[in-house]
């Protein structure tokens, strides 16, 4: 999955997935109609892959790999994010989780699948748990 920029590309997002038959790359259509947050990888749970959209209200997207279709599952526990790389997704204990960074603390949310909502796991004071010496962070 692929944000494009440039003249005319903006928020135009492709996807090429890799066709093991034909050992070539080939272009999924219809491709996701939303940008994805540039920093965190997507992650992998259940057969699909996850990342969280670039949108004013992040949202969570996920890719069904065997039917190669795109899906808003929801919208994450948070808006507004300032900055892209204080945000994260995981997979933690088999969960879908999204991690906010929000100095002096960082909140982890783990995605319930039955409700279809969000319950938040902990709030991590960051001020006790790490500090910094000569630009590089080391966690007590």
């Amino acid at each position: 999955l692929t944000n494009s920029s440039g003249f005319g590309l903006d928020d135009v997002t492709t996807c090429e997935v890799f066709d093991f038959t034909t050992q070539r790359l080939r272009y999924v259509h219809p491709a996701s109609h939303f940008t994805t947050n540039p920093h965190p990888n997507p992650v992998y749970l259940d057969g699909s892959l996850y990342w969280l959209t670039d949108c004013e209200v992040p949202k969570v997207l996920s890719f069904d790999l065997h039917t190669e279709t795109f899906h808003v599952i929801c919208n994450a526990p948070f808006a507004h994010v300032l900055d892209p790389l204080s945000v994260t997704i995981c997979i933690l204990d088999n969960r879908l989780c999204v991690s906010l960074r929000n100095w002096p603390t960082q909140d982890i949310w783990s995605f319930q699948y039955s409700s279809k909502t969000w319950a938040k796991m902990c709030s991590i004071d960051l001020t006790q748990n790490f500090f910094l010496v000569f630009g590089t962070f080391f966690f007590a």
